[in-house]
């Protein structure tokens, strides 16, 4: 919306004017107090019930360390179509 600079003193004119851009603005970007009100109201809310875990988990007296596999070698490398198709293996 455009508003035009008015020089020659109709300052209330302008005043309107400015006024109506306010207004359609708030109307059409706006967000009513009340449901900004609600919003805030729901966040405030204290959390009543926690949904409990499918399985708990079961904490062990010893951690489980991974035990440390063999490295594969060349050989071991299984063939596959991609590389008999490069012609890498």
């Amino acid at each position: 919306m455009v508003v035009p600079f008015s020089a020659d003193g109709e300052a209330t004119k302008t005043e309107m004017h400015w006024q109506e851009v306010i207004t359609a603005s708030r109307k059409k970007y706006g967000t009513p107090r009340a449901e900004v009100e609600a919003m805030l109201a729901k966040l405030r809310e204290p959390v009543t019930q926690i949904k409990p875990l499918a399985s708990p988990l079961v904490a062990s007296s010893a951690p489980i360390i991974p035990q440390p596999s063999e490295t594969p070698t060349i050989s071991e490398v299984p063939k596959t179509d991609e590389t008999q198709a490069l012609g890498l293996i």
